[in-house]
C-alpha cells in the first residue's frame, strides 16, 4: 500500500514540475528577442502543458465497465455450482454476486461496478473453466473463498486504483 501511496505522489510531483515549466520559461528566464528561443520557450511550455495534464489525468481511475471476456452462467440452471457459491457467501456473511461468468482462463476474479444510474453495487464473478476441469471440489472451494475473500476485505474498490 505504501508503494502504492509513493507512486502516486511521484507521478503528481512529476506532473507539477512539467505544469510549472512554462512559468519557468517565461516568468523567471530573461526574454529574449531571438526567434528560435521564444519557439523552442513556446515548444517546452506546449509538452509541459500537455504532458502534466496527461499525467494527471491518467492518475484518476475510470469507472468504465469492462465487458467481462466469457459466458454468463444461470445460476437457477446450474444449481450444483450456485450451492457451492451461497454456502461460501453465507460463511463469510458476504452478498451472493449478480453476475457469474465462465471465463477460458485458468483463473478466477472478482469485480464490482456500479449499477445504472450510480445506485449500488454490482458483483461479478469469473470462473475459468480449466479450474472447473482440474480441481477437487475442496480446491475449488478455496478459491471461491479467496475470491470472496476480496470482496470482504473491499479489494474490489481499491483495485481500480491500483492497477
Amino acid at each position: 500500500m505504501g508503494l502504492v501511496v509513493v507512486s502516486y505522489l511521484f507521478a503528481i510531483a512529476i506532473a507539477l514540475a512539467c505544469l510549472a515549466l512554462p512559468i519557468v520559461l517565461f516568468g523567471y528566464l530573461p526574454i529574449s528577442s531571438q526567434f528560435n528561443f521564444l519557439l523552442y520557450r513556446l515548444l517546452f511550455s506546449a509538452f509541459g502543458l500537455v504532458a502534466g495534464g496527461t499525467i494527471l489525468w491518467s492518475l484518476v481511475s475510470s469507472n468504465d465497465k469492462h465487458e467481462v471476456k466469457g459466458v454468463r452462467i444461470d445460476l437457477r440452471k446450474e444449481m450444483r455450482l450456485a450451492r457451492e457459491i451461497e454456502a461460501v457467501a453465507e460463511a463469510l456473511h458476504e452478498p451472493m454476486p449478480s453476475e457469474v461468468y465462465l471465463i477460458g482462463d485458468a483463473n478466477a476474479f472478482v469485480r464490482e461496478e456500479d449499477e445504472a444510474k450510480g445506485f449500488g453495487r454490482r458483483r461479478i464473478l469469473a470462473l475459468g473453466l480449466p479450474i472447473l476441469q482440474m480441481l477437487t471440489i475442496a480446491q475449488f472451494r478455496a478459491i471461491l473463498a479467496h475470491e470472496f475473500a476480496h470482496y470482504y476485505a473491499g479489494d474490489t474498490w481499491l483495485g481500480p486504483w491500483v492497477y
